[in-house]
């Protein structure tokens, strides 16, 4: 009941401490696997609860060679391999080195974008989206989970258990295979299923980018992008004392932002090149604002520019709004599924080449560390582990000191 009486943040830091102390109390006290309840096994870890609901499974197929799957697993695992090492290795090598030395300079980088960024409810996204997210993230954990299952049964794997949880917040899935069998079958059969989870999140990924596009091509004439004000905050312009300009304007969090000077504000970029004034002492801008109600008025904003740019003082999110009747409304079923669906493809595509990259307990870490162990050679073995274990360090550390960076960046 607690809960009901604190603001969204404050409630969500408390459940967070108070899940943290219980599955630390629970770790305590089980003994073995974990609490039976029935045949379900509910195990504990700091942070952590899981609940084991299904028993070993008997592989049902056999080791097989090399075969269509094992050549689609293994593009599939290279091919995250190269778009992490050229898109975000550099990206994050380049934000790296800017906050760096923009930080060594006295002044925080607000014009950074971090390539990586932890989820943070109400700081790296916002508490509206969550929903969105955690069900993004159950769903690519569910069938990243059920594929490594069905190829591990097809190889001749056994499952020991399966089952679900939840770390923190976030949910997970999780499969548990017979080790020993998986150390028998040919290298192939463990391509497939070590590689059967990245493919899992990149189909999803490709579903739900193709989805998006199509609703692109087939978006309601009556439907367009605009801009919404979730806060006004005049410490956004750096300016705890004097009132901002969309203060002063009578500017409300809630308000839709269809309109600059008559021109449509569609995008972040739209409203940002319309506040770049150049050298002038003073503008005025005319905005037109549609309220919850679907009412519009337009709002005279008076300025003075800082630096050839002009600062609101507002918190502004994406949305898409109906138009009918001259009023203009949030088709939030509309939203809904639009976001979900972002989401999807981002959650999926981040998994697919985060867990192809070597990063010790990576699926990709798996399969180079497999194919590794099959050469002959073992001076050629022992060279390669070694690089290898230097590789993931180095991944490890850079992409460990990326999101502390992104979290000094976004806060």
């Amino acid at each position: 009941m607690l809960l009901m009486y604190l603001d969204p943040a404050r409630a969500l830091l408390l459940y967070t401490v108070l899940q943290f102390l219980l599955t630390t109390m629970g770790y305590t006290l089980q003994k073995g696997e974990g609490f039976k309840l029935g045949r379900i096994i509910v195990s504990f870890s700091p942070g952590l609860v899981m609940l084991k609901l299904g028993k070993r499974v008997e592989g049902r197929g056999v080791s097989r060679p090399f075969d269509h799957w094992a050549l689609i697993m293994i593009v599939s695992l290279f091919a995250g391999m190269i778009l992490f090492y050229t898109s975000l290795f550099p990206s994050i090598t380049v934000f790296i080195s800017r906050t760096l030395t923009t930080f060594i300079g006295g002044k925080k980088p607000i014009e950074i974008i971090p390539p990586v960024a932890p989820i943070l409810p109400g700081i790296t996204i916002s508490l509206s989206s969550l929903p969105y997210i955690l069900s993004a993230i159950g769903a690519a954990l569910v069938l990243h989970e059920g594929f490594h299952a069905y190829f591990a049964l097809r190889e001749g794997v056994a499952v020991r258990s399966w089952g679900i949880g939840l770390m923190l917040l976030f949910p997970i899935a999780f499969v548990e295979v017979d080790e020993s069998a998986m150390e028998r079958v040919s290298l192939w059969s463990k391509l497939k299923i070590i590689g059967a989870g990245i493919l899992a999140n990149l189909l999803l990924a490709v579903v739900a980018l193709a989805l998006l596009g199509f609703i692109n091509v087939t978006y309601p004439a009556d439907h367009v992008q605009a801009l919404k004000i979730v806060e006004v905050s005049c410490s956004v312009c750096g300016e705890q004392e004097t009132p901002c300009p969309a203060k002063l304007a009578g500017f409300r969090a809630g308000d839709i932002i269809v309109g600059v000077n008559g021109t449509p504000m569609r995008t972040f970029d739209d409203l940002r090149n319309v506040l770049k004034v150049g050298n002038v002492s003073m503008v005025s801008f005319l905005f037109t604002l549609c309220g919850s109600n679907g009412e519009c008025r337009n709002v005279t904003v008076h300025a003075t520019p800082s630096d050839g740019r002009v600062c609101l003082g507002v918190k502004l999110v994406n949305t898409i709004v109906k138009i009918a009747g001259g009023r203009v409304y949030e088709d939030l079923m509309f939203i809904g599924i639009v976001t979900l669906l972002q989401f999807m493809y981002i959650v999926n595509m981040s998994l697919f080449v985060i867990n192809a990259a070597p990063l010790f307990i990576t699926d990709g870490a798996k399969a180079l560390d497999s194919i590794i162990e099959s050469l002959k050679s073992r001076g050629i073995v022992f060279f390669l582990r070694r690089f290898l274990t230097l590789l993931q360090v180095v991944n490890v550390i850079l992409l460990g000191a990326a999101i502390i960076l992104s979290i000094y960046v976004l806060v």
